[in-house]
């Protein structure tokens, strides 16, 4: 399993590379920097984002989909992201067991330390609440039975209600407390702290339908380095952003 916790403030000696004339594929990435910029940074906030691009099949010797890695294009799109955050004082990261999360988290802690030399830099590692439903699972057994019959349509399933309490907590459930998580953790960060949250597409999904309650109709695919900021007004609630839709996060 991987865990490390780290906290670093880089000379100009040890700085990566910087990134910002290499060519990205396209589009990555720039909804939720666009919506950050929206955002003062005085202010903390936390961000949930997919995994750069990944390989077609795991590397030789291993099986599975967690097992993917970052390609190239992944790794480099993970860092110029990096690069591109806005200046917060303060960067924290997390990831889920899957190799590919971590991978990117560490690409987007190097971006943003050869672009941001004065701030603080903490690679916290591992998040088992990022792992969604396996976190909030109640029976696994049931929950795999579940999985198999729905195939890709079991988190949509699963937002309406559809698949019992007895093998999962309900989605709305596992959200408010993801979310509560989160936000404990930033909140006992300084101002102008930003949390990223390096996850999976079925995940920021699942977020996504319940957060903003099918507002928005039917969406795309989540794509690599896309995500939803989370973060809060003066009154304490919780404001979501995705692509373009802003809505408060009835949490309850």
């Amino acid at each position: 399993m991987l865990s490390f916790r780290h906290t670093s403030r880089v000379s100009s000696e040890s700085m990566p590379e910087r990134v910002e004339d290499t060519i990205p594929a396209e589009g990555t990435g720039d909804g939720p920097l666009r919506n950050l910029r929206s955002y003062p940074t005085s202010q903390r906030a936390i961000l949930v984002v997919r995994h750069g691009a990944r390989e077609a099949k795991p590397p030789e010797g291993h099986s599975g989909p967690d097992s993917w890695l970052l390609t190239a294009q992944g790794r480099l799109d993970a860092r110029r992201f990096g690069s591109r955050l806005p200046a917060y004082k303060h960067l924290s990261l997390i990831h889920s067991r899957v190799a590919r999360t971590r991978e990117t988290a560490l690409e987007i802690e190097a971006g943003f330390r050869a672009s941001h030399s004065d701030s603080t830099v903490e690679l916290e590692g591992l998040e088992p609440a990022i792992s969604l439903w396996n976190f909030y699972a109640r029976d696994t057994a049931l929950l795999d039975q579940w999985k198999e019959k729905l195939g890709d349509d079991f988190c949509r399933e699963w937002v309406l209600g559809h698949v019992p309490t007895s093998a999962i907590a309900p989605a709305d459930e596992a959200v408010r407390n993801f979310v509560g998580r989160l936000r404990s953790r930033v909140e006992q960060c300084p101002p102008s702290s930003l949390l990223i949250a390096v996850s999976h597409d079925v995940h920021i999904s699942t977020m996504r339908d319940v957060l903003f309650r099918g507002s928005s109709g039917e969406w795309a695919r989540v794509q690599y380095l896309e995500g939803i900021l989370l973060t809060w007004n003066e009154s304490g609630q919780i404001i979501a952003r995705w692509r373009d839709e802003i809505a408060p996060a009835f949490l309850g």
